[in-house]
């Protein structure tokens, strides 16, 4: 981190750096199982393997282990909330060297080794039961399609934000709450081009049967959105169009997001807060941000 300061900013030298250890990266696979797994607790670990070889590979000749070792983590385990009913949350931990060339092939790779039929004490069939998403996002045609398999036919990628999980989307269907994001986003970015203005938007929410805290997180779930979309961390979407047609200032979008997370905080302090003059504020700045 050091490097990224000038010289006579810098508490140690780079010879001070040269002569140290550093300490193992990972490789990380957060994996949905459709069925539940047996055998396995929420903490286990598979050094199953040559340990010594394992450590010679991060530290003595840093490359990709050939036979790794690795940690899995299930924790659907000790809380059945974390994956939808009769399926399996974990994930994968393989401790590897720095700097190492990182790339698809690699990942799928590694993937298949960790769940190999050589972990027989593990399950030699994990490999069928798991669902490995893409570390951005799953695609529309993959929510749909999974959509379409529980039975939620009546919903589409559409009615979720890009980083929610099966478990998540679930919860909305369960609760009637799953269009809401659809419906908020929709007008959110129709406020954001220009079509309508502050007073169509703050009466909007006013009518909304939501706490002022559900209307925050409404707004905050938006421009965590619209960051995630111009930093190319999420794919783009189609009811954003704000995002298409504008450079926005990421910074700036973290700093509101911030800002209003704050104001949660201080809404739980003192309830009595003002709907209209908070939410009022929050939307002019996103304006600002967009016009």
């Amino acid at each position: 981190t050091e490097s990224l300061l000038e010289r006579k900013y810098r508490q140690y030298s780079d010879k001070y750096w040269s002569n140290k250890t550093w300490a193992p990266s990972s490789l990380l696979f957060y994996v949905g199982f459709n069925k539940k797994i047996p055998k396995v607790a929420h903490h286990n670990l598979f050094f199953d393997t040559d340990f010594d070889k394992h450590a010679q590979d991060i530290y003595d000749n840093p490359k990709w282990p050939k036979d790794p070792l690795f940690y899995a983590n299930f924790t659907s385990i000790t809380n059945p909330k974390t994956a939808p009913k009769g399926y399996e949350n974990g994930f994968f931990l393989i401790p590897i060297a720095t700097n190492l060339e990182d790339n698809e092939a690699v990942r799928n790779e590694y993937f298949e080794v960790l769940i190999s039929n050589k972990r027989r004490n593990f399950l030699p069939t994990i490999y069928s039961r798991a669902h490995l998403l893409s570390i951005q996002n799953p695609s529309s045609a993959e929510i749909d399609q999974w959509l379409s398999d529980q039975g939620f036919i009546e919903h589409s990628s559409l009615n979720f934000a890009p980083d929610s999980t099966p478990l998540i989307m679930e919860q909305l269907i369960n609760k009637n709450l799953a269009m809401n994001y659809q419906e908020l986003t929709n007008a959110l970015d129709s406020y954001c081009t220009g079509k309508t203005d502050t007073f169509d938007l703050i009466k909007f929410f006013k009518e909304l049967n939501l706490s002022l805290d559900e209307k925050v997180d409404a707004i905050i779930l938006f421009l965590k959105n619209c960051l995630g979309i111009t930093t190319d961390f999420y794919k783009a979407n189609p009811m954003i169009s704000s995002v298409n047609s504008e450079s926005l200032d990421s910074r700036s979008i973290s700093e509101l997001i911030e800002e209003m997370i704050q104001f949660k905080v201080d809404l739980n302090k003192v309830p009595s807060l003002n709907e209209q003059i908070g939410l009022s504020h929050f939307i002019f700045k996103i304006q600002a941000l967009f016009r």
